[in-house]
């Protein structure tokens, strides 16, 4: 093995988180939540909470609890909102597409796991052409525990067929994706656009730092 594998990382299959990872969608969500939240001004207000809610499902905001009767109604205001302005309002990152190339070229296995709604999660993929690169889409709905439990994870190692789960390299841009992929022991990715404090993200110490999404064909290679 030659001295520049030796650098690259042995991944079984990569899975990516969508909203802020691969797709520019976090102005539409604080966007949706305002909207769903207009009676309820001081949390609307409060952007960088509705940032660092993202990654989890709705109903982390979304609750009795938090909101009073009536959280499933504003749940689906912002589910309405969102998905009404998802073809006019949301883009690819940069270097995602030549990304996705070259770890396809590589025979690395694909996947997404996101706490988005499958069926919203593939509306936003196929936008831009980009679900023939994965082969599974895990979404809020199809398992009962959601990130930070690695659950979802799993689940996509299963559905893609793949056994060696502690060299799945899962990647994010919340603390919560990078929680998931430790509370499995496998890899960790995060990515330099994230809308999260890059000091919270390093706390997690992962795996990888992708400083532009290019690079990431030469950081691994098949295990």
């Amino acid at each position: 093995m030659t001295k520049e594998k030796d650098k690259k990382l042995p991944v079984s299959a990569i899975c990516f988180d969508l909203d802020g990872t691969l797709l520019d969608t976090v102005p539409l969500i604080v966007q949706s939540h305002q909207a769903a939240l207009s009676e309820f001004p001081d949390l609307a207000n409060d952007v960088p909470f509705l940032v660092s809610t993202i990654g989890l499902p709705l109903e982390y905001v979304y609750n009795d609890e938090r909101l009073g009767r009536g959280s499933e109604g504003l749940m689906q205001r912002f589910i309405d909102h969102n998905v009404s302005n998802t073809k006019t309002s949301i883009a690819v990152f940069r270097g995602i597409v030549p990304m996705l190339d070259g770890l396809r070229a590589l025979g690395i296995p694909l996947g997404v796991v996101t706490a988005k709604r499958r069926t919203h999660a593939i509306l936003a993929l196929e936008l831009f052409d980009l679900l023939p690169y994965f082969g599974t889409i895990i979404g809020r709905e199809d398992t009962k525990k959601h990130k930070p439990d690695p659950a979802p994870l799993i689940k996509a190692l299963d559905q893609l067929g793949v056994e060696d789960e502690k060299r799945l390299l899962y990647i994010g841009d919340a603390v919560y994706d990078l929680m998931a992929a430790n509370n499995l022991g496998c890899y960790a990715g995060a990515v330099a656009w994230s809308q999260t404090p890059e000091a919270e993200l390093r706390k997690q110490q992962p795996t990888l730092w992708i400083e532009n999404a290019l690079h990431l064909p030469d950081l691994v290679l098949p295990a």
